[in-house]
């Protein structure tokens, strides 16, 4: 009987090796960023076109123009489905779930591109801390679930771009798809 050949290594290439460490990456990103927003969410109506959306969304209406009626319906879907807290801080808290998901899904995305789990770590992080995210994903505004679908499509583009391997910086002077000289 012939030894079991021996197991190839994992190489940092190998999408199978990749594919373990991207629900850590975006767990790693998630929670803490979900953590931070919630600690630091809006506890009643907050300011701005907030008092329209949640109305908007707890009656099924329409808040200005343009109306955003995928919010409303996510609104009101997930009034329904919190049984406590008021229609302000469930909204809140709505986005709070959405800004964490936009800074998780940017760190996937960084992360297949990138094969570095590093760098998913840190994009996911940093714009997770950053001002614009951080502000609009405490309160019940349409920025933070914008931010998540954005993310969601950058996602989606990056898995059908398929890289298996990094992008490698171009010599000086050189242009990625030149024409031949």
């Amino acid at each position: 009987m012939s030894p079991a050949p021996a197991a190839r290594p994992a190489s940092p290439r190998d999408s199978r090796s990749l594919a373990g460490s991207s629900p850590l990456v975006f767990l790693a990103v998630f929670l803490p960023a979900l953590a931070l927003y919630i600690a630091t969410v809006a506890p009643s109506l907050p300011t701005g076109d907030s008092g329209e959306l949640i109305t908007a969304a707890a009656t099924l209406g329409v808040a200005h123009p343009p109306g955003y009626p995928l919010y409303v319906w996510v609104g009101r879907l997930w009034l329904a489905l919190l049984p406590w807290g008021s229609a302000a801080l469930k909204l809140n808290l709505m986005s709070s779930v959405a800004g964490a998901l936009a800074a998780g899904l940017v760190a996937l995305a960084v992360r297949r591109l990138s094969q570095s789990a590093l760098a998913g770590l840190a994009a996911g992080w940093l714009l997770a801390v950053s001002a614009p995210q951080w502000n609009n994903s405490i309160v019940a505004e349409v920025f933070a679930p914008n931010a998540a679908l954005a993310a969601a499509g950058l996602l989606a583009f990056v898995t059908l771009l398929g890289h298996s391997q990094p992008l490698k910086p171009l010599p000086h002077g050189a242009r990625r798809n030149a024409p031949p000289a």
